[in-house]
């Protein structure tokens, strides 16, 4: 049985992708959440084998949700889920470490056979990416391993997440349970090693640049 969990801020997306992957005699979804800090709470107890994330999520957003879980948990398969085909999306995707990229207007049996190939430990890119997909796994391959962005801690990449949402320093250190001071440190750290200078502005466009927002924030839907 290949054990599933499903992470999207929309509960009709996740009760719905449940429903259907449960029709599937080899399929068992074992749990859910709505955003990348409750996913990496829940896993280790539920030890998934897939886990099926959206990109664009409040708080923690899906690329660097699925960069933690396969640091922490190589043995987990991730594929994302999203409505982005742009070649950014999909290769900030694979940078992080999935193994499948799916987008939601597929069909179901492509998202079975993505749950599928990556569990064999193949890679799975659905339609209509094949060109991009190539182009996107030529440029991973020749990613620089000196990216200043590997430079960044996971609690520098949470931060960098979160201001790039437009969340204030207050409600970054209310949010990750850490004082503002200790929230203006990661930003300052962040900005050295990502050689970048004005706090906001430059962060932003980055992590938009990196895939981690869209330049115009919306909702993944």
């Amino acid at each position: 049985m290949i054990k599933v969990f499903l992470t999207d801020d929309h509960q009709v997306v996740r009760r719905g992708l449940a429903v259907i992957l449960e029709t599937q005699s080899d399929l068992e979804v074992v749990g859910e959440s709505e955003d990348g800090f409750d996913t990496l709470e829940k896993i280790p107890r539920l030890k998934p084998n897939v886990i099926i994330a959206d990109l664009q999520m409040p708080n923690m957003g899906g690329i660097e949700m699925i960069r933690q879980i396969t640091t922490s948990f190589p043995e987990i398969k991730a594929i994302a889920y999203t409505m982005y085909d742009d070649e950014s999306s999909v290769l900030a995707a694979l940078h992080a470490g999935a193994m499948g990229y799916v987008l939601k207007s597929s069909t179901l049996d492509e998202l079975v056979l993505a749950i599928k190939n990556v569990i064999a430990g193949r890679r799975f890119l659905g339609s209509p990416l094949p060109e991009l997909a190539i182009d996107a796994l030529i440029n991973l391959s020749k990613a620089d391993d000196k990216d200043p962005y590997c430079m960044l801690t996971a609690r520098e990449r949470e931060v960098l997440q979160l201001v790039a949402e437009r969340n204030s320093n207050a409600e970054i250190a209310e949010k990750l349970f850490i004082s503002r001071r200790t929230v203006e440190i990661h930003r300052s750290h962040m900005m050295k090693k990502l050689g970048l200078h004005r706090p906001h502005v430059d962060l932003v466009r980055y992590a938009a640049e990196r895939g981690l927002i869209k330049p115009v924030l919306q909702a993944d839907r």
